[in-house]
């Protein structure tokens, strides 16, 4: 019974084994592994020649035959970073994970036979591309001999056939030829659209070709968008600004501060929740570009910018409303026109506007249900206030 609870535990342990800290400064045909038959797959050109039976320690690439690869476990196996010491440089990067795959090749312009294994590492999250507009991040792909020890670090050694993996998401397949092993890594530049949470990704081999199953977490983002890249200056229109959070389902409430170097926001402090969007509004001051910028620690962020410009259409709106306004009223009650008429049109619809989209009053004594600031409404204002006056009360 010892003896069969010891076989066991050594079965479990070997794929880490494999790149322990004792492993590496021990050669592999120390470990179990060596030792036990496999179904070793004989390929060139990733085609699959042959198939035999053998041990790891035993195996040999005949004079005909430039790689061979055996399947060593059913999924991929997380490494303890420090177990690598090849990675020791590279202590930003996230977890490091092994394909439960064990390669033999020849090393070019020699019959030399290498053993290796190939690593990976995600080399970034996918952050999201304010210019490209999508999510982007990485892989980094590093194959290493399995016999090195951390005081003599591999060297890079080339391939006399190259080995090729596809990293497979979505609808995108991209192939990564390996051309060496031991340094420098390879990485492979994963873009995605509209990922949430996080991007499921296969990494196919020529013996697993439904791939090893990865999850390449998306960083989530706090974006700001308008509809609107002008506004009428002077505090004379609000048009509204979208803040989402994307890439993330749910999450629990995110506090977020927006400021503005010009202009006016409403609300400036709030939180975000879940996939729930958030309007604020922007009321616009002076004259010049709106930069509006999103602050919080923790998410990555956009700014936008919205050109407050000088309102001429406004003007020429209300005033023009006032003029047709007045000379409508005389005509109604058969009046003379005078320049009076079409300066006391200009007045009252220029009076009217301002005291609606630049102070909220209605000036009108008429009910007005919608504030939107447009030609049209601008226009209609100015005629009510040149035909029938104004309303003090």
């Amino acid at each position: 019974m010892k003896t069969i609870f010891v076989f066991i535990l050594l079965m479990t342990t070997i794929p880490s084994v494999l790149f322990s800290q004792t492993a590496v400064k021990r050669s592999i045909d120390d470990s179990l592994l060596m030792r036990q038959n496999i179904n070793f797959r004989v390929t060139n050109n990733n085609q699959i020649l042959s198939r035999r039976i053998t041990t790891p320690e035993t195996f040999q690439l005949r004079q005909s035959e430039k790689n061979a690869v055996a399947v060593t476990g059913k999924s991929v196996t997380k490494l303890d970073r420090n177990s690598v010491p090849i990675l020791k440089d590279t202590a930003t990067r996230s977890g490091v994970f092994m394909l439960p795959e064990l390669y033999f090749a020849k090393e070019e312009g020699t019959n030399n036979q290498i053993l290796y294994r190939i690593l990976y590492v995600d080399s970034a999250p996918l952050r999201f591309d304010f210019g490209e507009q999508l999510y982007k991040g990485g892989i980094r792909f590093l194959p290493v001999e399995t016999n090195y020890s951390a005081e003599s670090p591999p060297f890079q050694k080339i391939l006399s056939v190259p080995e090729e993996i596809i990293v497979s998401f979505g609808l995108e397949a991209i192939p990564l030829e390996i051309k060496h092993i031991n340094w420098p890594p390879q990485d492979v530049e994963i873009k995605s659209k509209d990922p949430l949470d996080s991007l499921e990704i296969k990494i196919l081999t020529i013996t697993n070709p439904q791939g090893y199953q990865k999850f390449l977490p998306v960083e989530p983002t706090i974006f700001l968008s308008s509809a609107r890249s002008i506004i009428q200056g002077f505090g004379l229109q609000t048009i509204p600004v979208a803040v989402a959070l994307k890439g993330i389902t749910s999450c629990k409430p995110v506090p977020v501060n927006i400021q503005a170097s010009l202009g006016v926001i409403d609300p400036t402090n709030f939180s975000l929740s879940d996939n729930k969007p958030k309007e604020v509004n922007l009321r616009s001051e002076s004259l010049g570009n709106i930069d509006l910028k999103v602050f919080n620690t923790t998410y990555h962020s956009n700014s936008i910018s919205i050109k407050a410009i000088f309102p001429w259409v406004f003007l020429i709106c209300a005033l023009s409303g006032g003029i047709i306004g007045g000379i409508g009223n005389k005509l109604k009650n058969k009046e003379k026109i005078t320049l009076w008429t079409i300066i006391l049109g200009c007045i009252f619809g220029l009076i009217a506007s301002v005291a609606y989209w630049g102070l909220g009053v209605n000036l009108l004594g008429i009910s007005i249900q919608s504030g939107i600031l447009n030609e049209a409404m601008v226009l209609g204002v100015g005629l009510i206030a040149g035909y029938f006056g104004l309303k003090l009360s």
